[in-house]
């Protein structure tokens, strides 16, 4: 994955929203200043100072939705929801300008915040840059004279450190795509020495064994015979090797699965979330070997039925779902689905694959 090819996704676990909120929270402490001037000084009138804590905490609630909800619908691409977002919050900054001045300015870092940590990194930085040169702006337009210290100081630091730390998630993203291709390619390395260890020696020892029982087929038929023999049990030695290998290799790895589903949906278009191995709960080996197989068809399912852009993979102790945000659930259940419903009904679980609750969009779920 080049630097600046990773797109957030659309939608986010409960984790990554979690996640979100915390992060983006923690940013929210520079909101005090506003406050304090609207709360204690005497710079607007009580009526603009009411309006200016009504607009805050509406801008606050408005900040943290968007940054967990970065599109609303399907029908739209995911700009026009933060364009939307975006407006609606500088209607908010501009009620609470008459109670604070040009200090109210300062939430400009948050409006870059939106727009870098929901693109990609490019265009992120370009609207950031936008974003802080129109706050700026405005503010000589609209209270000329201001101290640097007020608005261009804080403003022009927060863009670097803004633009800084969404360096580093991308720089996060490559790593662990290209962890996940080093990881591939040892399974294919493997794979391959598997083979050769299996296949190779017996049907060497098939090739010598039937040459030699050619050349005597007509001088010596007992030898031939003989030799025909080794090479009957040497192919029934090899056939029973080769089925122990397919066992084992058809069995898959949940984590394995995890990495090949992130691999076959990002080469099929789709944006993929996938858990983290440290993020994975503690499962017993059955529930790993059968979530294993239901991430194998399930992913299946959403390259091939799904028209989805982007897909949500989550595990729990008891559970494992599939999201994804296409065309709706298929009219029938293939033979694929079919199969994995028995299976997991053998284990005790149940199967149920439906609309997605909150969305567009398919869930597959499987419950134990």
């Amino acid at each position: 994955m080049p630097m600046g090819s990773y797109d957030p996704p659309d939608y986010q676990t409960p984790a990554e929203k979690r996640a979100m909120l915390l992060y983006g929270g923690v940013w929210l402490v520079f909101l005090i200043w506003p406050l304090v001037l609207m709360v204690a000084t005497d710079f607007g009138s009580p009526a603009w100072r009411i309006v200016g804590v009504l607009a805050l905490v509406a801008f606050i609630a408005l900040y943290l939705f968007a940054m967990t909800h970065p599109r609303l619908s399907n029908r739209y691409p995911r700009w026009v929801t933060i364009a939307g977002y975006t407006v609606v919050m500088a209607g908010l900054v501009a009620l609470m300008m008459p109670a604070t001045g040009v200090g109210i300015l300062t939430a400009a870092p948050y409006f870059m915040a939106l727009w870098l940590f929901s693109h990609r990194l490019l265009p992120g930085i370009f609207a950031a840059l936008v974003i802080g040169m129109t706050a700026v702006g405005v503010g000589w337009l609209v209270y000329p004279g201001h101290p640097t210290a007020a608005l261009e100081i804080p403003v022009g630091m927060t863009t670097i450190i803004l633009i800084i730390v969404r360096t580093m998630d991308e720089r996060d993203e490559l790593d662990r795509a290209l962890s996940e291709q080093l990881a591939l390619s040892t399974q294919r390395e493997e794979l391959g020495r598997t083979v050769h260890d299996v296949l190779g020696h017996s049907l060497t020892a098939i090739t010598v064994n039937a040459q030699l029982a050619r050349r005597l087929v007509r001088t010596d038929p007992d030898a031939a015979e003989e030799q025909l023999d080794h090479v009957l049990a040497t192919a029934r030695t090899a056939l029973g090797e080769v089925r122990q290998t397919v066992t084992a290799l058809s069995q898959p790895d949940l984590q394995e699965q995890l990495t090949i589903a992130s691999t076959v949906l990002t080469n099929a278009g789709i944006t993929a979330t996938v858990p983290k191995e440290r993020e994975l709960p503690e499962l017993t080996q059955e529930r790993q070997d059968l979530f294993a197989w239901c991430l194998r068809e399930g992913i299946t399912n959403v390259v091939r039925h799904s028209k989805a852009r982007s897909c949500t993979i989550s595990v729990g102790e008891s559970w494992l779902q599939i999201d994804d945000d296409g065309v709706g659930l298929i009219s029938t259940e293939n033979h694929g689905l079919r199969g994995l419903r028995n299976r997991v009904e053998e284990a005790g679980g149940t199967l149920a694959v439906g609309d997605h609750p909150e969305h567009a969009g398919t869930r597959l779920e499987v419950t134990l």
